[in-house]
């Protein structure tokens, strides 16, 4: 759980009254519900604020109330009492994933109607990435000077598909700079006027596939290892995903149309294995991947990247390319034991 025990026990050991109203494993999930909703409400204060919100938005608390099915005074109680203790655990995406089996199903039950998906895709930063583009800290002459905050959130609908529940409604949330005037997603950054999108240097959980689809990282490995392994293809790995890893308590509670018009298919498969394989090709070489922004379509924005990987791939630019072992390479000597010859495995590729 996010908020360790004995934590949450030192804190309610000052309001004896409420633990008399609930139980402890209410007091559980509303800190770990809590948890879960830290990113939507960041968006609600400054990043330099790193106090926690004395109130949160009406809609926020009633989500509260309704998945737990507490009362609203006592939704209030617990924030009041608990909200400084659940702010000061560091957000952490792989506490997220684990505590998504419990709560999945409550954000899609009782969240999409209120806005409020289980996946929240922000960008990786709340302030400009630009060292130059800063802002003051007050309206004092010689004021001090500090990352740009990034504002104007635009938000829109997405599907992620995951290796745990399957396919899942999200959010995509990206903020602007009004300093240097870039927008930044939650995979990219790309200015105003720029014709390029430039991927953030830390890799992604959640490949961007499609405008409106991501494909998780778990995911994609499990794809590429399906290929390398047992050359599986691309329609296969869609087909495995559709029918087998999609968790099928979870999709109980999507609708059937929703279930049938959100299927994995071969075509997304490539589109998120070939960004996934450059982005891991761009962490190997201490690179910085940059596609192409106004792109028809995202094969033939990936066409650019996979272009220019693979010139530096020819030749001499695979890692072992002038290696010799037992496996690939040996000697044949002649009829009569004399001077011998090398002989060495090669791949041969075509267009």
């Amino acid at each position: 759980m996010p908020l360790p025990v004995a934590r949450l026990i030192e804190v309610l050991s000052e309001y004896p009254h409420l633990t008399r109203k609930l139980e402890f494993d209410d007091v559980v999930k509303f800190s770990e519900l809590v948890y879960l909703l830290k990113l939507p409400l960041s968006l609600l204060q400054s990043p330099y604020d790193q106090s926690s919100l004395p109130t949160p938005p009406v809609y926020i608390l009633d989500f509260i109330r309704v998945a737990l099915r507490l009362e609203r005074n006592a939704v209030k109680l617990l924030w009041e009492v608990l909200r400084d203790a659940i702010w000061d655990e560091e957000w952490d995406e792989e506490v997220h994933r684990q505590l998504g089996h419990r709560y999945v199903p409550l954000f899609l039950e009782h969240g999409q109607s209120r806005n409020l998906p289980f996946f929240f895709l922000l960008p990786p930063t709340r302030v400009c990435l630009d060292p130059n583009c800063t802002q003051p800290v007050n309206r004092s002459k010689n004021a001090l000077h500090r990352r740009r905050e990034l504002t104007e959130p635009s938000e829109y609908d997405v599907t992620v598909f995951t290796h745990d529940f399957g396919p899942v409604p999200g959010a995509l949330v990206s903020l602007y700079c009004r300093g240097c005037h870039t927008r930044y997603y939650p995979n990219y950054y790309v200015h105003d006027k720029a014709t390029t999108r430039t991927y953030y240097t830390s890799p992604p959980r959640y490949i961007q596939c499609k405008e409106h689809s991501f494909v998780d990282r778990k995911t994609c490995e499990i794809f590429s290892s399906m290929m390398v392994n047992a050359g599986v293809s691309a329609s296969n790995c869609a087909r495995v995903f559709n029918d087998s890893i999609a968790n099928k308590t979870v999709q109980a509670f999507l609708s059937s149309a929703y279930r049938l018009e959100h299927k994995l298919d071969a075509e997304s498969v490539w589109d998120a294995l070939f960004l996934f394989w450059l982005l891991e090709d761009s962490v190997e070489n201490d690179t910085v991947l940059k596609l192409d922004h106004q792109a028809p379509s995202q094969a033939d924005r990936l066409n650019k990247g996979l272009y220019e990987r693979n010139l530096r791939m020819v030749g001499t630019g695979q890692e072992h390319w002038n290696h010799a072992c037992d496996l690939c390479s040996w000697i044949k000597k002649s009829e009569d034991g004399g001077e011998g010859m090398y002989l060495g495995l090669a791949v041969l590729a075509h267009s």
